[in-house]
């Protein structure tokens, strides 16, 4: 399995997550149609990274960066 940002994958779940509050699990699995497992990993990947925050209550991780401005 790829791991961090040289996955493809890992770019395109970041760019997803910008203009929300949260990011879950099953949010990339829906996304991305991608398994649980590989959808875990990179939300592992994604709080390594700072894209996220640590796991809350639920299952959610709190976006940490911006909003992209045009």
């Amino acid at each position: 399995m790829k791991n961090d940002t040289d996955d493809s994958l890992f770019v395109k779940s970041q760019t997803y997550f910008m203009d929300k509050e949260f990011a879950t699990t099953g949010m990339l699995i829906r996304q991305f149609k991608i398994g649980f497992n590989r959808a875990s990993a990179l939300m592992n990947d994604l709080e390594k990274a700072g894209v996220v925050g640590p796991e809350e209550s639920g299952g959610k991780h709190r976006v940490l960066i911006p909003e992209s401005n045009p």
